[in-house]
């Protein structure tokens, strides 16, 4: 009788506690870096690029291998940023560093941003930004977090605030805009000419990089406009994803 009693309560931990414990764990993941040196075919070791420098992302989720796969599939650096490990290696290029920034691991949010180094007739570097959904492994479109109808007004806070620093570095709108939308005015600025968002416990970040060409790039804005959550709430669904910073 004891014995059976033990087994019961044995099989309640393994099919109760135990996957909602793992169910819990999703909302972290495990970030490791990969250091990789890769040596260029047919280059002498003291050619200049010889070689290129790529840090892999090593990502376990804990309790969803499909959530897991998901994400890294969605940081593929070759189909990020447009290139083949194999031509890179067998060819004389530009790449030189390629490497990722965790920037928050926490609440269900995994933020991750990609650079790509490259070195021609001056050094440029590529960013791509992400944030997932830990739950689903889905990238989150920083649109989805609003309430539909309050976007316009949370695009005018932003706009404001793009304004203020371009008078701030005393550029012009039309000067700061001429590079990455030629064709559009501060005003016409829409979430979705975003380039990305980071998120903290503190709240968010939009971003928007002007990429100004190398001679210029000294005086390119930052592009990074902060709002905490009291200043978003009128904005954020109570019921979605961002919710539970609101509460």
């Amino acid at each position: 009788m004891k014995n059976t009693f033990l087994c019961t309560i044995f099989v309640f931990l393994l099919t109760v506690i135990f996957p909602l414990k793992s169910f819990s764990q999703t909302n972290k993941a495990v970030v490791l870096p990969k250091t990789v040196v890769y040596k260029r075919v047919g280059l002498e070791k003291n050619d200049f690029k010889a070689t290129f420098t790529i840090i892999y992302p090593r990502i376990k989720i804990l309790g969803s291998k499909t959530v897991e796969q998901k994400i890294i599939k969605f940081l593929n650096y070759e189909k990020v940023f447009d290139y083949s490990l194999g031509d890179e290696i067998k060819k004389f290029s530009s790449l030189e560093n390629v490497f990722y920034k965790l920037n928050y691991n926490k609440n269900g949010f995994l933020d991750v941003t990609l650079f790509m180094e490259t070195f021609g007739a001056y050094p440029w570097t590529t960013k791509e930004y992400f944030v997932f959904n830990l739950k689903t492994g889905e990238q989150i479109n920083v649109s989805e977090l609003f309430n539909p109808g309050s976007t316009a007004q949370l695009t005018k806070k932003i706009r404001t605030a793009i304004l203020h620093e371009l008078k701030q570095r005393q550029i012009s709108p039309e000067d700061a805009l001429s590079f990455q939308y030629p064709s559009i005015t501060i005003e016409q600025i829409q979430l979705d000419n975003m380039e990305g968002f980071s998120i903290n416990d503190k709240g968010l970040t939009f971003i928007f990089d002007y990429n100004f060409n190398f001679a210029s790039k000294a005086d390119e804005p930052a592009g990074r406009y902060f709002f905490g959550w009291a200043e978003l709430k009128p904005f954020i669904k109570p019921d979605g994803l961002l919710g539970k910073f609101i509460r």
